[in-house]
């Protein structure tokens, strides 16, 4: 039987082609499970990007007044003479409380000094003409040595306030402005009370660099390098350097609390304010000494007498201001100048004693507080520039700020470490104590740097390197060792070493999976 007729006959029986059907379909499927799949590479090219590295955190805007006011004493309240959103002075009277038999024992307590001080006076009489004339010299020199003392300490303090005022007063680039030039000197005493900053512009003219300053006040003149240059009237001066250059913006701080002097110099204003009061006090207690000797002298009385009668009148005093001590529990003053907020209570309300009835806050004066955890703290320092979003105002509404302070303690909040730092707002910005804002600190910035996306970026034994394509048509590479620079946002990363612009830098390879 030949080979044709065996396989006529294979294929008449029904069953074998079956199997035939079955061992190609196997076959396909084998081959589609085992055959080589095709290896995917990513390329991205190095080119020129202008990178930012950010520092996220969320807070809230504080006052630098924030107080809850409340009652010493517990009673009815008789009026609340103030309303909310009204601006106080410190001192003013906020609320008081029914005071009818507080203010009786005021009145009496006065007729009783005033009992005191007239029987004093009845027990005084003449002295000699030699004796008067000792005792009004005495008292003359003590006056005399009062006001000397007076205008003495009056110099010392405005000396010492000059001082703090002026040291360490340099020139600061304008929040948002990056320059590597050196900053203007700033010279002189500033003879001011008024604190605030004083905003630099430098300009070219035809005839060279100008410069005109605003804020504490308003000047302008020559961008000189070579010579100190009124700054304004109140006794800074500014010198520029060889290298200005026009459209820079410079601000000067008054008083400089970053100096390394304005923290003793501060002190020594306050210790010479100290001093000031005892040095007077001292002086006026002389004058009273003084004043009680030329009494006695016109006084005939006894010295018993009139011992006697100055216990009673200092029993009066005592009883007066214990009586006025009394009455104030039951007046609500404002501590310090602010704006009233909330009120918490009304006209007849019975106030329990230091339970908040009112709050006062300075509105004037808002900041972002917020909480930055140790692992960005160190990023954040003073006067970077932030942006800010309140939750108010929506995530299209945008406005600006700059870091003011960082704690240097630390804070604890759900077990993770945190520092507050405090985010002043630039100009006028409509927002309330207790709104939550979110902020981007802008920890650095670099423009026209060659940047590639970090996830290119590989390592060996402690070493960075990419993969270069070398050879797109014959798909030919090599490892180069590179030098990384900032870390931006956006997952992208400098390389300041190894790579140049149009680099292409090819990515981990793998298998595409079908």
């Amino acid at each position: 039987m030949s080979f044709t007729e065996k396989l006529k006959m294979f294929w008449a029986k029904k069953r074998n082609k079956w199997f035939v059907v079955l061992g190609v379909v196997l076959c396909i499927v084998l081959f589609l499970i085992f055959k080589p799949k095709p290896i995917v590479e990513t390329l991205v090219t190095a080119e020129v990007k202008d990178l930012q590295q950010t520092v996220l955190a969320t807070g809230q805007v504080t006052s630098s007044t924030d107080l809850a006011m409340s009652f010493i004493a517990s009673g009815v309240i008789h009026d609340i003479p103030v309303a909310i959103g009204q601006k106080v002075k410190k001192g003013a009277v906020l609320a008081r409380l029914e005071q009818g038999n507080e203010a009786a024992a005021v009145t009496s307590a006065l007729g009783q000094l005033r009992v005191a001080q007239a029987n004093y006076q009845k027990l005084l009489e003449g002295a000699t003409d030699a004796e008067m004339a000792v005792v009004k010299t005495a008292l003359d020199n003590a006056k005399a040595d009062l006001a000397r003392t007076i205008l003495q300490q009056a110099t010392i303090v405005s000396n010492a306030k000059r001082a703090y005022l002026s040291s360490g007063l340099v020139a600061e680039l304008a929040p948002g402005i990056i320059s590597t030039m050196t900053a203007p000197t700033i010279s002189g005493a500033y003879t001011s009370d008024e604190e605030g900053v004083y905003t630099i512009n430098v300009y070219a003219t035809g005839s060279g660099n100008y410069f005109s300053a605003s804020g504490l006040e308003t000047g302008s003149g020559t961008a000189s390098a070579t010579s100190s240059v009124p700054l304004g009237f109140r006794g800074l001066f500014i010198q520029f350097p060889a290298t200005t250059v026009s459209g820079v913006q410079w601000t000067v701080s008054v008083p400089n609390k970053q100096s390394a002097t304005f923290v003793a110099n501060y002190n020594a204003y306050l210790a010479a304010v100290s001093a000031q009061d005892a040095a007077i006090s001292t002086a006026k207690s002389l004058v009273a000494s003084r004043q009680a000797d030329y009494d006695l002298k016109v006084s005939k009385a006894r010295t018993t007498d009139m011992a006697v009668a100055e216990a009673n009148i200092l029993t009066a005093q005592g009883n007066y201001q214990n009586a006025v001590a009394t009455l104030e529990k039951r007046i609500l003053r404002a501590p310090a100048d602010g704006t009233i907020t909330k009120i918490d209570a009304h006209v007849g309300d019975l106030a329990q004693a230091l339970k908040s009835v009112m709050t006062l806050q300075d509105v004037d004066h808002l900041y972002v507080e917020a909480n930055i955890n140790e692992a960005n703290i160190s990023d954040v320092v003073v006067g970077q520039p932030v942006t800010i979003f309140f939750d108010a105002t929506g995530p299209e509404m945008s406005y600006k700020g700059s870091v003011t302070s960082i704690d240097i303690s630390s804070t604890l909040v759900s077990g993770v470490v945190n520092y507050k730092v405090k985010v002043a707002l630039d100009g006028t910005v409509v927002v309330r104590p207790g709104m939550t804002a979110s902020m981007t600190i802008l920890v650095a910035q670099k423009n026209g740097v060659v940047a590639i996306p970090a996830r290119f970026v590989r390592e060996l034994n402690g070493k960075k390197y990419v993969v270069v394509l070398t050879n797109a048509t014959k798909h030919t590479t090599e490892n180069r060792d590179i030098t990384l620079g900032l870390n931006a946002d956006g997952g992208f990363v400098e390389v300041t070493s190894g790579v140049q612009l149009g680099d292409q830098i090819v990515g981990e390879t793998k298998t595409a999976v079908k």
